[in-house]
């Protein structure tokens, strides 16, 4: 931990608190609501929780989808169902930059595609951290697997410079091997769901 020269951040559940909550659940019916928290009941991950608590806060009885496979960093998908990204869930760049912030969608067979939007607030200490940061020396750079737009907003606020987004957690290993092999050594803070192999790629690492 002594030895690292470069910190590397999720965004997610490390800057943020990971509390995040759904902001439109209102506009959908609560036979959507129900099969995208069906769908994220099976996965840990901060937004599918946050589909789900949307979900109870109208609904009773979310049963978790006995088919449902996670794919870490990517989404959830079952009986023809998928909930995730937009790459992952198979959305042209048309329908998917006409939407701003981080964004999780639902797509079906012969259903139009939905979009669940978030709001999640940045860590209280997080401006102070990154400033300190950068006091010590240390450069700083975000990788996330959110939308341009989110990561661009939490890099501009807390002040920094390198921000990557859309990162697979197996792109994030490409961007710490990369570093590594310039003879840098990483200290990866994440939050030790998708980023597990980027936190074990890394010279040392840190949860919150």
């Amino acid at each position: 931990f002594a030895e690292i020269d470069r910190v590397v951040f999720d965004k997610t559940g490390t800057l943020t608190l990971g509390t995040p909550s759904v902001t439109n659940a209102a506009q959908y019916r609560d036979d959507d609501l129900r099969v995208a928290a069906s769908i994220a009941a099976v996965s840990r991950h901060p937004l599918s929780r946050a589909i789900v608590a949307a979900a109870e806060a109208r609904l009773e009885n979310i049963v978790a989808a006995r088919s449902a496979v996670e794919t870490a960093g990517a989404g959830v998908e079952a009986d023809g169902a998928r909930l995730g990204s937009a790459t992952w869930c198979g959305l042209d760049d048309n329908t998917a930059d006409g939407e701003n912030g981080t964004v999780v969608w639902l797509t079906r067979p012969d259903a139009p595609p939905l979009a669940f939007h978030f709001d999640d607030a940045l860590r209280p200490d997080a401006k102070a951290v990154i400033a300190e940061l950068h006091r010590l020396g240390l450069p700083v750079s975000l990788l996330s697997g959110d939308r341009p737009d989110a990561v661009e907003a939490v890099a501009t606020e807390l002040g920094i410079e390198h921000a990557e987004s859309g990162l697979s957690p197996k792109d994030k290993i490409e961007r710490l091997e990369a570093w590594k092999a310039q003879g840098e050594r990483v200290l990866m803070v994440g939050d030790g769901l998708n980023d597990a192999p980027a936190l074990a790629a890394a010279h040392a690492s840190l949860s919150p």
